[in-house]
């Protein structure tokens, strides 16, 4: 199970809970989930062995988290900013390539593109995230197109 797979389920039993419960626990359970929500992609398990190593001081980053290529997302947005310097001159093959090179990341870099070409990502998801980012550039593109576009042939 995912981190925010469990995140829905802790908001839902704190939803279910909530007149049994004291508003303390159900702070928490909403507390909890928010938390968890912010290593979304990571598994329940991952995220268990990671709390576990670093309450022993073996603290190693859990795969999403920290462990952004730096050298990946770096490269995909100059080459992102690229296109948006140069949008009248790109195509959408260029488009479609980027994107399918950011599908390879994991959601931490997603993300941390998104935040570097200013652009706000919508979604939970990584599917969700990847086709914020394709519409983003493609609208641009579009735009771009349609503010280049001349009638001609319509002399005196």
């Amino acid at each position: 199970m995912k981190l925010e797979e469990m995140a829905d389920v802790l908001d839902g039993l704190a939803t279910a809970l909530e007149k049994c419960l004291g508003k303390t626990a159900v702070s928490d359970f909403h507390a909890l989930s928010a938390c968890l929500r912010q290593f979304a992609g990571e598994s329940v398990a991952a995220f268990c062995k990671f709390t576990v190593q670093a309450h022993e001081g073996n603290s190693h980053a859990p795969r999403g988290a920290a462990g952004v290529n730096e050298g990946k997302v770096q490269e995909l947005v100059g080459r992102i900013k690229h296109f948006l310097d140069d949008r009248q001159g790109a195509d959408y093959a260029a488009i479609r390539q980027m994107i399918a090179e950011v599908a390879r990341l994991k959601v931490p870099e997603i993300k941390a593109i998104g935040e570097r070409i200013e652009c706000h990502l919508s979604g939970r998801t990584k599917a969700a995230l990847v086709s914020s980012l394709e519409n983003w550039l493609s609208n641009i593109k579009l735009s771009a197109e349609q503010s280049s576009f001349t009638l001609t042939g319509a002399g005196p």
